[in-house]
């Protein structure tokens, strides 16, 4: 049956979109000096590291030598990309890619069979015998959905329980990264400001969830530079591209404040957490205790003693406004270092310490006052940092299960599809308008947040499915998201699983108290045949339930190995099939190991 064309009044009721939107993307990533033309595509840097780890602290340098190039900046907030898209058409833009795609799955469905054939029928026989004898093992107490679909043929090869709504932990990451891709384009790119009035300068951020603090510094650096040494009274920050909300629901409000829960910003640094690193101390009666980023905003109170004992227990809390990290337990002399990571409370506080010392670094004055506010239209542009596409920017989400990414990327996305301040309602709105529009079944996907963060969000394995299908139409945005899921053996959820699948598995773990879920794409030998799967586990213990999962997805490996011989059939028109396992590409971000996945 063919879905009701999508009007725009329909949209307009399903999102409220409205007609302006501050900001837009453009491209390249770096900062832009004075004098250079936003709207030249500029290759992004790689990054050669191949560990995931926190950013080190900015080497507080003196002011900048470079002299002003007399630049004329745009003014406002309407800054074309690559693509010509101006801020107030992004709704517009949001609502026309709505209504393409699903014209184009209502030409070329995106699955041809919805109940997969009884055992013993078909080519697919013998595997779909072997995943139901290794499911017939699984954890006693666990309900299970799995659903496996040929991305050649696009027909399902194996479903059990697959519309069976189960807890998908991050997995759900999966659906927000690709809908996000899909409505803001791959080459979407976050943009953060630095512009100014007379002896104001006002930071605009758009929601960047990469930016690091040698970013920073660089971009606070240039910008002083090309304010040519005027006297400068204020720094205002402008974070009004989100709504005031910092932590989206299901988010845990006390207790140590773990990293994994950090709040969502327009103006982020660091993941909007600090790194906590404790040493021993052989002259003193405590050990040493730090933080990185160390430019303020976060208080230490170290009790912790020099000596055998309990372990250490770092936990941040708010003390009058402020984020206040506490230290207690033991450590002995000459143990190693213990580092943690824990989030901030105001991420904006954190954010305004660290311009206001790298600025009296690098003018040698004192420290600047530090206010919030919106950047008037007027306001000069001196120079602004550009983040990597957003699908390598979401590599952090789906490749290391960073729940602060897919956050900042539900609520971009709810910025530039309605044209108000970004919400994790509008953004949970705007997912589930595009979940209908590929034809899902509103009641397979039930979503509180963009990371799976939620003892409530529920979703099917079907929809999993549904979703890592569409990535791989012909021309698809999403293609790219495949080139920076986890595979195995590399940095990543999947390091130490699967090893000896490597390069032919692209997947994405999920994991919290009684969940465990894998979902994603696995490959024959030469890349010409590939299933999309779905295996959900609620119940149980991680351990087992994982061990289910990974005798299942070699199942899959087998099979396809079998088959890749002789060659397998020529693939549907509407698929993509590598001919060989995708290239990862360098990560361009930092990827901190602080997930709940």
């Amino acid at each position: 049956m063919r879905r009701p064309r999508l009007t725009r009044s329909l949209l307009v009721a399903m999102l409220g979109l409205a007609s302006t939107v501050a900001g837009a993307a453009v491209p390249g990533q770096r900062i832009l000096r004075p004098g250079e033309s936003a709207s030249v595509p500029v290759p992004s840097a790689e990054s050669g590291a191949a560990r995931p780890r926190a950013a080190p602290d900015a080497r507080w340098r003196g002011p900048a030598t470079a002299g002003h190039h007399g630049v004329q900046a745009a003014t406002g907030s309407v800054h074309p990309n690559r693509d010509g898209i101006a801020a107030a058409a992004w709704p517009s833009v949001v609502e026309r890619r709505l209504a393409a795609l699903q014209r184009e799955l209502n030409r070329e469905p995106l699955t041809r069979e919805e109940t997969p054939r009884a055992p013993g029928q078909g080519d697919d026989a013998a595997l779909s015998r072997r995943l139901g004898a290794v499911l017939a093992s699984r954890p006693a107490g666990t309900r299970v959905g799995v659903r496996v679909q040929s991305l050649a043929s696009r027909k399902v090869v194996f479903d059990r329980n697959g519309d069976t709504t189960l807890h998908p932990a991050s997995n759900q990451k999966l659906v927000t990264a690709v809908a996000a891709v899909e409505l803001l384009g791959a080459r979407y790119r976050f943009r953060t400001e630095v512009r100014a009035t007379a002896d104001t300068l006002f930071v605009v951020g758009t929601g960047d969830p990469s930016l690091q603090i040698v970013d920073l510094e660089r971009l606070i650096r240039r910008a002083l530079a090309a304010h040519d040494g005027r006297e400068i009274r204020r720094i205002v920050l402008d974070d009004s591209a989100f709504s005031p909300r910092r932590f989206g629901p299901g988010y845990p409000t006390s207790g140590p404040a773990h990293s994994y829960a950090a709040p969502s910003s327009a103006l982020a640094l660091a993941f909007n957490t600090v790194e906590i690193e404790v040493r021993p101390s052989r002259h003193q009666a405590r050990p040493v205790a730090r933080t990185r980023p160390g430019c303020g905003g976060v208080k230490i109170v170290n009790r912790a003693r020099s000596g055998r004992g309990g372990p250490l227990d770092i936990r941040s809390g708010v003390v009058d406004g402020q984020t206040r990290v506490t230290v207690r337990g033991t450590l002995p002399p000459g143990h190693a270092p213990v580092v943690a990571r824990r989030r901030v409370h105001d991420p904006l506080a954190f954010f305004g310490a660290c311009v206001a010392r790298l600025a009296a670094e690098q003018t040698d004055g004192p420290a600047i006052p530090i206010d919030r506010g919106v950047a008037p239209q007027h306001a000069q542009l001196l120079a602004a940092h550009i983040s990597a596409p957003l699908h390598e920017v979401l590599a952090s989400a789906l490749r290391f299960s960073n729940n602060f990414t897919s956050e900042q990327v539900l609520r971009t996305l709810a910025w530039r599809a309605t044209g108000r301040p970004g919400t994790f309602a509008d953004g949970v709105a705007t997912v589930a308008a595009f979940w209908r529009t590929i034809g899902g079944d509103p009641a397979e996907l039930q979503l509180d947040n963009g990371s799976g963060l939620s003892r409530t969000s529920r979703t099917t394995a079907r929809a999993l499915v549904r979703i890592l299908a569409l990535t791989q139409r012909p021309g698809a945005p999403s293609d790219t998201l495949r080139e920076v899921m986890a595979v195995p053996g590399e940095d990543g959820t999947l390091r130490r699983r699967l090893r000896r699948l490597g390069p032919r598995l692209h997947a994405k773990t999920g994991t919290i108290t009684g969940v465990s879920a894998l979902s994603g794409i696995v490959t024959d030998p030469n890349g010409r045949d590939a299933l999309a799967f779905s295996i959900l586990v609620n119940g149980g213990r991680a351990r087992d339930s994982r061990r289910l999962q990974d005798r299942m997805v070699l199942a899959m490996a087998r099979h396809l190995e079998v088959s890749s011989s002789p060659p397998a059939s020529k693939a549907s028109s509407n698929t993509r099939v590598d001919a060989a396992p995708p290239t990862r590409p360098p990560s361009t971000a930092s990827h901190p190991p602080t997930r709940h996945d």
